[in-house]
């Protein structure tokens, strides 16, 4: 049986998120993508073009102090889409969060042009993205990393 080759892709993308290798992860975010985080913190949203998905991942890396950690656990591939199931676990001050999640996204032409990410507990996954505020220290070295 041949792999689907969107297979290669994932597993390419999330070792590239892995080592924080932005520079590989830019050719498979197509620039029309629109990335959507579900829920009511303050990383829920739709997130326009390159510029804004990987502001966000660096968002979230600094809002947790570099502790986000993504266990990809399955990965689901057709034609036009794909799932991938996923642990995230990530620390921030006394809290930790736990959580399943999935990731659907559909491509064209070897890219990502729109996302959706999901959670097992909604509530859980707000409630530790939401706790504390997004200062303007943790705003300038996101403006760093994001080269705004």
């Amino acid at each position: 049986m041949v792999a689907h080759p969107h297979l290669d892709l994932l597993h390419r993308r999330y070792r590239a998120r892995s080592k924080g290798d932005q520079e590989a992860l830019k050719g498979i975010i197509a620039d029309n993508v629109v990335w959507h985080v579900t829920g009511k913190s303050q990383v829920s949203g739709d997130y326009r073009g390159p510029e804004a998905v990987f502001g966000l991942f660096a968002r979230m890396e600094v809002l947790v102090g570099g502790t986000l950690s993504v266990e990809d656990q399955d990965f689901l591939t057709s034609d036009e889409r794909t799932a991938v199931l996923f642990k995230m676990t990530a620390t921030r001050g006394n809290k930790t969060l736990t959580a399943n999640c999935c990731e659907v996204a559909r491509w064209h032409d070897g890219q990502i042009t729109e996302a959706w990410g999901f959670t097992s507990d909604q509530y859980g996954f707000d409630e530790f993205w939401s706790s504390g505020w997004f200062s303007e220290a943790a705003d300038g070295v996101w403006a760093r990393r994001v080269k705004l």
